[in-house]
């Protein structure tokens, strides 16, 4: 684990207590790996007044095919080559500041697309549970099951693509995040449906909070109880 009592940048930003703790295993005989991490941070500012104190959360990522970290790995040392080939090539003067946007080079993004379908096999699972935080006009808490029923490949996600109701086929979900009502006022957007005839946004106002959850069940997708039609 890691433990860090503190650090500050004057004017910008200080960091209390700090604590991370991680685990990292493999299954002899599957060979998917499992990754764990808990943290913890006293206190959080910053120059534009984010405050946060006493936030915690715990991570977990279960069934990970270790071949695929492999092959993801070997994918992002590529992209990160090319991108600064690119950066270097967007620069009229080499030891100039970078120019933005770079451009991206040709076929890199779906390429690693690609490759990200070699981590995305059938049983893994990603679970943020036990997240609290106190911010300035009140407490935040929430938790995040995410599980993968089948492969998704290139095919499945451009499957989904063309019919989201497919995804209820290959993901299941069960997620809740309540926030301080001022907090998510900062973001109108949270609040308004994402297409016409939506029910809601993916927060609701529920007395001094904003609430957040969904889950599928039985080939349905609920948000904020209420059932969503994808197609």
């Amino acid at each position: 684990g890691l433990e860090w009592a503190g650090a500050e940048i004057p004017d910008q930003l200080t960091i209390t207590g700090l604590e991370v703790n991680s685990r990292l295993d493999t299954d002899p005989d599957t060979g998917r790996v499992s990754i764990r991490a808990d943290l913890a941070v006293e206190e959080f500012l910053d120059n534009r007044e984010l405050s946060i104190r006493d936030a915690g959360a715990g991570i977990r990522i279960t069934g990970l095919p270790g071949h695929g970290i492999e092959q993801i790995g070997r994918a992002a040392a590529v992209l990160l080559r090319d991108l600064s080939e690119a950066v270097r090539e967007s620069s009229a003067d080499p030891g100039g500041p970078i120019q933005w946007p770079v451009p991206e080079p040709s076929g890199v993004g779906m390429a690693f697309l690609a490759e990200s379908g070699s981590l995305l096999k059938k049983g893994l699972k990603i679970e943020l549970s036990d997240f609290d935080v106190t911010l300035v006009p009140g407490k935040a808490s929430g938790n995040l099951d995410l599980e993968l029923k089948k492969d998704l490949t290139m095919t499945v996600m451009l499957q989904v693509l063309m019919q989201p109701s497919l995804a209820l086929d290959a993901v299941s979900l069960d997620s809740r995040l309540v926030l301080p009502l001022p907090t998510a006022s900062q973001w109108p957007g949270l609040f308004d449906p994402l297409y016409p005839g939506m029910p809601s946004g993916l927060f609701v106002r529920s007395g001094d909070r904003a609430v957040h959850e969904a889950q599928t069940r039985n080939g349905k997708l609920y948000l904020n109880r209420t059932e969503i039609r994808l197609n």
